[in-house]
């Protein structure tokens, strides 16, 4: 028989914690354009600077200056790849108050919201059509102040659900939200 525990999320409930992780959504799409961008924008930057060496300094310089945006976008794929093989998003809520984000390796890009601000978690009903790149917006919603966050991007519709269902149950006893 198959388990009802068979979802992406993994929920760890302590009685002090309650932490959420969800692994990023494994793509092929999102693998191909990023590890194209990341070999396209390395062999660019060799180029240069065979290039640039070749024909003396001011080639290189002006070239540089010019094309520089490639030098980041290389960077931002092998970032993008990075968080298709490695990255979660981290939803955890302890006394301290609710930690919130997504991390690659460590969980220190995570936003650290304060509880009383923290409003109306729901589901996503809107179709997310960058979902197979792994990036659009996620099947859970949140409101703090006066933005809108969200997470789940890998989750499928009956997950999310449960997720929002079991958030909303457990939420009350650690008297987060309002």
């Amino acid at each position: 028989m198959e388990p009802v525990d068979n979802g992406r999320a993994r929920i760890a409930h302590q009685d002090d914690y309650l932490l959420i992780s969800i692994p990023s959504l494994n793509s092929f799409w999102g693998y191909a354009i990023g590890t194209l961008s990341l070999v396209g924008g390395t062999v660019y930057l060799i180029l240069v600077f065979i290039m640039g060496g070749l024909s003396g300094g001011g080639m290189l310089l002006l070239s540089m200056l010019v094309w520089s945006p490639i030098i980041f976008l290389t960077f931002e794929a092998g970032r993008y790849i990075a968080w298709l093989f490695f990255g979660k998003e981290i939803f955890q809520i302890d006394s301290q108050g609710v930690l919130f984000g997504k991390s690659i390796v460590s969980n220190r890009n995570l936003l650290n919201l304060d509880p009383s601000h923290v409003k109306n978690l729901r589901f996503n009903h809107s179709p997310n059509y960058l979902q197979f790149l792994g990036r659009g917006k996620g099947r859970i919603l949140l409101d703090y102040g006066m933005k809108t966050y969200s997470f789940g991007y890998s989750l499928d519709e009956s997950e999310a659900r449960f997720l929002v269902s079991y958030l909303e149950k457990n939420l009350k006893l650690y008297k987060v939200f309002l």
